[in-house]
């Protein structure tokens, strides 16, 4: 008799945990972003990196890419980029700055998104001097001919 209660016991918890629901606590993710260096010359490439946490392949419903966006000094957006981050969660990015866009000295914000989250980071954008007069010479002109 002992036993049937034991396994009528054994039966009725089988029961209940195979019904009951399974409550999973997922962390949330973060995203980072960061730069090779803290300042860059025109012409320089800016390698962009950065990873998620909590990173996982097995839905792809919910893989996304990362949206990048730098932005100049003037509020101006330079670069929008997406990227495929890889399996565990890191991604990489080279932006080369010899193009016409970069074309203010000063502080450039890049912010990164990954469903809802996001993250930025700074670094110093230098134009030598020997540009930058070239590049007043340039706009003098410009307007001398636009006057004429």
């Amino acid at each position: 008799m002992v036993y049937y209660k034991l396994k009528l016991l054994v039966f009725i918890m089988l029961f209940f945990l195979v019904l009951s629901p399974a409550f999973v606590y997922a962390e949330p993710q973060t995203i980072t972003v960061e730069t090779d260096y803290l300042s860059y010359e025109k012409g320089s490439v800016i390698l962009v990196s950065g990873s998620i946490t909590n990173f996982d392949t097995s839905d792809p419903v919910k893989v996304y890419e990362v949206a990048l966006r730098i932005i100049d000094p003037n509020n101006n957006i330079i670069t929008i980029s997406q990227i495929l981050p890889s399996d565990v969660g890191s991604f990489l990015y080279n932006v080369n700055t010899a193009g016409s866009l970069w074309k203010f000295a000063g502080d450039y914000n890049i912010s990164v998104n990954y469903g809802d989250t996001s993250a930025t980071t700074t670094f110093s954008f230098i134009i030598p001097e020997v540009e930058a007069a070239e590049a007043a010479e340039a706009a003098e002109a410009a307007e001398a001919a636009e006057a004429a």
